[in-house]
C-alpha cells in the first residue's frame, strides 16, 4: 500500500499545475516531486476540479457544461442563435454564461498559456508570411528587370546585325 503524500508535496504539485508556465508536463511534475504521473493527474482532476454547484442546470456534468459553454460562446451569448440552441438542450442561457465566466476564472493556467502559445505561433506565421510576400515581390522586381536586360540584348543584337555587318562580334 502506497503511503499518503505530504501536504507539502501536494502544495507543490498544485503549484506547479497552476503555473501559466506550459513547459510542465505532467511526467516532469510527477519527477520533480519524486511522485507517479497517475498521482499528479489525480490531484489535478481532484483539487483543480471546479465546483460542481456551478453547473448550468441540465448539464449532464461538467464536460457536457463545458461543450455548452463553448457553443455558446462561439454563437455569441447575446445572440438568438445561442438562446435557441439554449432551449432546444434545455439548460438556462444566463446560467450557462455564469458557468463560463467561473469556469474562466478558475482557469488553472493550461488554457490561457496554450492560448498564448497559438497567439505566438499565429504572429510567427504572419511575420514569415510577411518575409514571403517581400521575397516574392524582391523576386517579381528581379525577373522583371531580368526580362528588360534581355529586351534590351535582344534590341541591341539585332541593332548590331542589321547596321554593322562587318562587326568582328558577329564572326563566328
Amino acid at each position: 500500500m502506497s503511503q499518503p503524500l505530504a501536504d507539502t508535496t501536494i502544495a507543490q504539485i498544485v503549484a506547479m499545475l497552476q503555473s501559466a508556465n506550459p513547459k510542465y508536463t505532467q511526467a516532469q511534475i510527477a519527477q520533480a516531486c519524486g511522485v507517479s504521473s497517475s498521482t499528479v493527474n489525480n490531484i489535478k482532476r481532484t483539487k483543480l476540479k471546479p465546483q460542481a454547484t456551478t453547473l448550468p442546470r441540465g448539464a449532464k456534468d461538467f464536460k457536457d457544461a463545458i461543450r455548452l459553454a463553448e457553443v455558446c460562446e462561439y454563437l455569441g451569448f447575446d445572440s438568438p442563435e445561442a438562446a435557441s440552441y439554449c432551449r432546444k438542450e434545455q439548460v438556462d442561457l444566463n446560467e450557462v454564461k455564469t458557468f463560463k465566466a467561473e469556469y474562466d476564472q478558475r482557469d488553472i493556467g493550461f488554457k490561457s498559456a496554450i492560448k498564448q502559445q497559438l497567439k505566438q505561433e499565429r504572429q510567427q506565421v504572419k511575420a514569415e508570411q510577411k518575409r514571403h510576400r517581400k521575397d516574392e515581390a524582391r523576386i517579381q522586381k528581379a525577373e522583371q528587370d531580368l526580362a528588360r536586360a534581355n529586351a534590351v540584348i535582344t534590341v541591341l543584337g539585332r541593332y548590331i546585325v542589321a547596321h554593322q555587318p562587318d562587326n568582328p562580334l558577329l564572326k563566328p
